[in-house]
């Protein structure tokens, strides 16, 4: 349940009010009539600046304090599983925006990217509890990774 309550809160924050700026704003420096010349600066904004610096923090810290985590639990959470995070959030994002930027009209950016957004909170929630529910094999086929730990289990069970 707090977990629910933790994405969605996160969701309603940042999807709505935050990201509907966001692509106002980008809009009126970028206009979606400018095509491709407009669209690699979008891109590049979203995927290199924003993602990385701003929302994936602002994920581990909002839901780090609505489950209660310490500070450190919260770093240490943020820190084992940031590159896989943002690799998931590359590899969903990348294509969802070029679509989103290019045919969406800008006053449906934000209700489109809400509703991709659920399909990344469900990715967001498998990599946060991969270790808890054995999960991880799912996300592992996404991106090509194999977790340490199933790594360890797989050659310790060889020997």
């Amino acid at each position: 349940l707090r977990r629910g309550i933790a994405f969605t809160s996160l969701g309603g924050f940042w999807n709505g009010p935050c990201m509907h700026h966001i692509f106002q704003r980008l809009e009126s420096i970028l206009p979606q009539s400018g095509g491709l010349r407009t669209l690699v600066p979008k891109m590049c904004f979203t995927q290199l600046i924003m993602n990385p610096f701003v929302y994936l923090p602002l994920f581990y810290t909002w839901t780090g304090v609505v489950l209660g985590r310490t500070l450190t639990r919260t770093l240490e959470k943020a820190k084992r599983e940031y590159w896989v995070t943002l690799k998931a959030t590359w590899l969903l994002f990348i294509p969802f925006n070029v679509v989103n930027f290019s045919f969406v009209p800008v006053r449906h950016q934000a209700v489109a990217l809400t509703g991709f957004s659920f399909v990344y909170s469900t990715t967001l929630s498998a990599i946060a509890n991969a270790e808890h529910s054995g999960g991880g094999c799912v996300l592992d086929l996404l991106l090509g990774t194999r977790s340490r730990a199933r790594a360890a289990d797989t050659d310790a069970s060889t020997r």
